[in-house]
């Protein structure tokens, strides 16, 4: 299987599972700028003029290890995210499919997901209600 195919079956409904992720992302992005520029002030304050001058590169490179270090964290809860969210998300679509056949046919069958997917006992509830509907006909 290739990557893309990898992340063809992650991202099943793109709108519903990077959402989060983008929430998460601008969270991330505006926590990154307030601490860079509360470190920023603080050593202004802390440090005489001559000894920012003097290290400035050393302040530089400790801001740019802060940035990546919560880059790798961002990196690491948007996949997760992603991962968990392919529980709710993944089966939608081909119930959604699924749920509108039935409508338009009449035949109402039970629907069928995996025990890991986390609409899976909404789905145990919806196959009782449909096969009572199926019975009455």
């Amino acid at each position: 299987m290739t990557a893309a195919e990898r992340r063809k079956n992650y991202l099943v409904e793109k709108s519903y599972q990077l959402k989060p992720v983008y929430l998460i992302a601008a969270a991330f992005l505006l926590i990154i700028a307030m601490i860079e520029l509360q470190l920023f002030m603080l050593l202004k304050t802390v440090l005489p003029e001559i000894a920012m001058l003097e290290t400035r590169g050393e302040i530089l490179r400790f801001g740019i290890f802060i940035m990546v270090q919560l880059f790798v964290i961002f990196t690491a809860l948007a996949a997760a995210t992603t991962i968990h969210l392919h529980r709710f998300v993944g089966p939608l679509a081909r119930l959604t499919k699924e749920l509108k056949n039935m409508s338009e046919t009449g035949d109402y069958k039970s629907l069928i997901v995996r025990k890991s997917d986390a609409l899976h006992t909404f789905i145990e509830k919806l196959n009782g209600i449909l096969s009572k509907i199926s019975g009455q006909k």
